[in-house]
């Protein structure tokens, strides 16, 4: 028996799930440490068998790389960060650390990218549930707010030259 495609265990109620996690922890850049959201987000792949790297240049925002083995000759690279811009708890309706209301997930960096990097985490986990292996590189950069100076994007290696527009 062939197992599912990955798309067989995807579930949006997942990606909400992971993203509010995402949300609840504050990274507000400056002053950019999302060490905490790091070891998040390399437990979580850990936990899914992957084998991760951390890549450090500033140690308050390390970058997290992960790679799904493949059996290609290409490479997708999935590229989020980390970071978010400030905000003022009084300016928002709802808590910029996240809160659900009815079928919105209201948070700083619900949609940048805290969200996307969720559904990233997601694919990567239905990867993980299949005996499917496509090439694909995670990033998870942590200082895209300001510059990016110490973000894994911009010491890309040589090898993904090119791959980031």
């Amino acid at each position: 028996m062939r197992p599912a495609p990955p798309t067989e265990y995807l579930s949006a109620e997942r990606v909400v799930d992971i993203a509010s996690d995402l949300l609840a922890i504050d990274t507000q850049n400056p002053s950019g440490d999302t060490r905490p959201l790091d070891d998040g987000v390399e437990t979580f792949l850990t936990a899914l068998g992957l084998a991760t790297e951390c890549v450090v240049v500033d140690p308050a925002k390390p970058n997290v790389l992960a790679t799904v083995p493949g059996e290609r000759d290409r490479t997708l690279l999935s590229n989020g960060h980390l970071d978010t811009v400030p905000f003022e708890v009084g300016e928002w309706t709802h808590d910029p650390l996240g809160e659900r209301d009815g079928d919105r997930l209201y948070g700083r960096g619900a949609t940048d990218v805290k969200g996307p990097l969720a559904a990233m985490l997601h694919v990567t986990e239905a990867f993980g549930e299949t005996d499917k292996t496509p090439p694909v590189d995670i990033a998870f950069g942590s200082d895209e707010e300001t510059g990016g100076n110490a973000a894994v994007y911009a010491r890309i290696p040589a090898a993904y030259d090119g791959a980031v527009g």
